[in-house]
Formats: structure tokens, C-alpha cells, sequence
């Protein structure tokens, strides 16, 4: 009976898992339905979701050429008047990217991992936060997600709680700021839904905390995946 238990315990986490990193998948497109905001993601996804994960620079390096060209149609790209609200925005986001692409190339040249790495997660950044502007997110959503990062893609699958502890106060303080966000003019319609959310990810950000001294892997990792649920239902709303 405790087998059977442990069994669907640990199917139960495989499921979950599964069902977000499919979710994470176009999160960072904003649901922006731009044809060279689509194609950079599908470029960059395979190294995003998995081989950055697995510390297969290599591979990232055999993927960075096809990034570097979808980039120049996301360079070439006139938004046309729905847009108009955040053209500023967008150009000055925009212009962050493609400097992160251009030390993207440096790095996939070089032999150094770690850079590579951090000058992809730098580049994978500002990508979201570029989409993001088109979609009217604020950009505390994308100042949480960096944070939430790190201890979804690192600290969590190498069982660095301590990493995760030190982190939580930093969560706490972006997710009031999430709180006392003033959401663009254009998505007041979700603001209810929008605080309800942002209430959620409060909620789970004390549940890792009830548990991080625990010990127990299935605890821990149940908590930081009800972060990572909960994020993206704020995320979803834009």
C-alpha cells in the first residue's frame, strides 16, 4: 500500500511537471501572435527548455545561428497602430534585445559554458520582456519571473534549498510589487482576476517557506510547483 502510494505520488509530480514545462513553452511569447516574435521562439525554445537545462552548450552552439537569423526579422519588424501605446517602449526593449543577441554570438564563439549561458539567459530576458511590452504586461510580472527562474530551472532540480530559502524574501518582495501593480489601461478588464491571482502566488510563496526546513524532497518540490502553477495563471491573464 505505501508503494502504491509513493507510485502515484511521484506520477502524479511527473504529470504536473510536464503540464507546466508545456505551459512554459509559450509563456515568454505573451500569447503575441507576431509572426517573427513566433519564429525566435521556436528557434530558441529547444535550447531554452531543455539543452541549457542539461548543460548541453554544444548543442546551444549549433543553435545559436538560427537565433542570430530569426533575430534580424524581429530587427526588420514595424509594429503597425495597434501598437501605437507602446512603440516607445517596445523600440527601447527591442534595442536591448538585439544587443543581447549580438553578445549571444560572442559567447557561442567562445569556449567559455558559463558565459554562454549567462549571455543566453541575458538574451532569453530581454525576449520576454520585449514580447511583453506588446502585450501590455507589466514589467513586474517579468521582474518576478526572474527570480522565480532560478529556482524553478536551477535550485529545484539540483536540491539547493538553502538556494531556495535565501530567495524567498526577494519572491515575497516582487510579488507585493505585483500587488501594487497599475495595469495598462487596456487590461483593466482583468484587474479582479489579476489581484485573485496575484494572491495565489502570495499563498504558495508561504507554503515553500512552511516547508523548506522540511527535508522532504516530494514536500519541497510540491511547493515550489504550486509557485510555478500559480505564476502562470497571473501570467496567462496577458
Amino acid at each position: 500500500m505505501y508503494r502504491t502510494i509513493i507510485l502515484l505520488s511521484a506520477m502524479l509530480l511527473f504529470l504536473i511537471a510536464s503540464a507546466l514545462v508545456a505551459e512554459e513553452k509559450t509563456e515568454c511569447t505573451h500569447g503575441v501572435d507576431i509572426s517573427c516574435i513566433q519564429t525566435f521562439h521556436e528557434a530558441m525554445a529547444p535550447s531554452c527548455h531543455k539543452y541549457v537545462t542539461e548543460k548541453d552548450f554544444a548543442t546551444v552552439r549549433k543553435h545559436v545561428p538560427n537565433m542570430l537569423a530569426q533575430a534580424k526579422l524581429i530587427a526588420a519588424f514595424q509594429p503597425d497602430s495597434t501598437y501605437a501605446d507602446v512603440m516607445e517602449e517596445f523600440d527601447q526593449k527591442r534595442k536591448v534585445f538585439l544587443t543581447s543577441i549580438d553578445e549571444l554570438k560572442i559567447a557561442a564563439d567562445g569556449d567559455d559554458d558559463a558565459a554562454l549561458k549567462k549571455a543566453f539567459d541575458r538574451m532569453h530576458d530581454a525576449f520576454a520582456r520585449m514580447s511583453g511590452s506588446l502585450s501590455m504586461t507589466p514589467q513586474e510580472i517579468e521582474d518576478f519571473h526572474s527570480v522565480l527562474a532560478k529556482v524553478w530551472h536551477e535550485y529545484l532540480p539540483e536540491k539547493d534549498y538553502a538556494a531556495i530559502e535565501k530567495a524567498i524574501p526577494e519572491l515575497k518582495e516582487r510579488c507585493a510589487r505585483l500587488m501594487a501593480v497599475k495595469l495598462h489601461a487596456s487590461r483593466q478588464d482583468v484587474k479582479k482576476e489579476y489581484l485573485e491571482a496575484v494572491k495565489g502566488i502570495r499563498a504558495s510563496i508561504n507554503g515553500i517557506e512552511e516547508v523548506i526546513g522540511s527535508g522532504s524532497d516530494e514536500k519541497i518540490a510540491i511547493a515550489v510547483e504550486s509557485l510555478h502553477e500559480s505564476f502562470h495563471v497571473v501570467a496567462g491573464l496577458f
